[in-house]
């Protein structure tokens, strides 16, 4: 099994309705029943261009800097200590 990066690089909305930066994030630990996922691809829906824009804004919404994306596909590097299911009850 190939190593774990230390940090991962996301696109990050820190003004709305301008371009995007790259920022790099150090990925954290698992704890008990988390799970790391390397993602393989994201989509971009209506919610993530509405937050661009700034649609969900302070007070009680989106606060910047924030990242945008709930649509992905990725792969289960490392599982917390004694995770065997998903939230559905599948096994992993």
């Amino acid at each position: 099994m190939a190593e774990i990066p230390k940090t991962s690089k996301a696109a990050v909305i820190v003004e709305y309705g301008k371009s995007l930066q790259v920022r790099e994030y150090p990925i954290p630990k698992i704890q008990p029943g988390g799970i790391l996922v390397r993602n393989e691809i994201a989509g971009v829906c209506g919610t993530d261009v509405n937050m661009w824009r700034g649609a969900y804004a302070s007070p009680g919404g989106q606060v910047l800097a924030t990242i945008p994306g709930h649509e992905f596909v990725g792969r289960i590097v490392e599982m917390g200590q004694d995770l065997t299911h998903d939230s559905a009850g599948q096994p992993l």
